[in-house]
């Protein structure tokens, strides 16, 4: 069971916490893609300001999902609902002061497939505490079976854990997270 609660441990921060080999110009998302991240983005916005912990780990890709439960020998929802407990009890003590994912200066990429992805500057500003904190961060956008998710890969088990079930995107760079206390 210990092997499960690390699991969902380490998938809690892969949705809290938060350069590629191949062309280097990606191809321009179509009109459908862009609403859909767009509508996703916003959907996360909301989630991660109103605390709708349920509705914050959507953005993981169920094919996620299913490899932590795998690994960890517990079902789906088993998984989903340790993660959502966990996520809660991290933002018990949490308030956002702000929240904001850059599209204007966002990475669009393509894997040598020709599927896109974005990176997404992210910076996240929080009391902990009665102590604020700032995060920034790339968030990873991606599609998988038509919709889009959004990943924080700033940690290498993190970035294990999503290339064994993304292979696609082993040799990607992605951006480390930094924390600093703010007034």
């Amino acid at each position: 069971m210990l092997k499960g609660m690390q699991a969902m441990v380490m998938l809690a921060a892969l949705v809290i916490a938060f350069a590629m080999t191949g062309p280097a110009e990606a191809r321009d998302l179509t009109a459908a893609e862009r609403a859909a991240l767009d509508q996703t983005l916003l959907d996360f916005q909301k989630a991660i300001t109103g605390r709708q912990m349920e509705q914050v780990l959507a953005v993981v890709p169920p094919r996620i999902m299913e490899h932590i439960a795998k690994q960890s020998s517990l079902d789906t929802a088993t998984v989903r609902k340790g993660v959502i407990d966990k996520m809660s009890e991290a933002f018990a003590n949490v308030s956002i002061r702000s929240f904001k994912m850059d599209m204007a200066t966002a990475d669009f990429r393509q894997l040598p497939s020709g599927t896109p992805y974005v990176l997404i500057p992210t910076e996240l500003t929080m009391e902990v505490n009665a102590k604020a904190v700032e995060a920034k961060s790339q968030t990873l956008a991606i599609i998988d079976d038509s919709a889009w998710y959004l990943l924080d890969l700033s940690a290498k088990p993190q970035v294990s854990i999503f290339t064994q079930v993304y292979p696609e995107f082993a040799g990607v760079e992605f951006g480390g997270k930094t924390m600093k206390a703010v007034p």
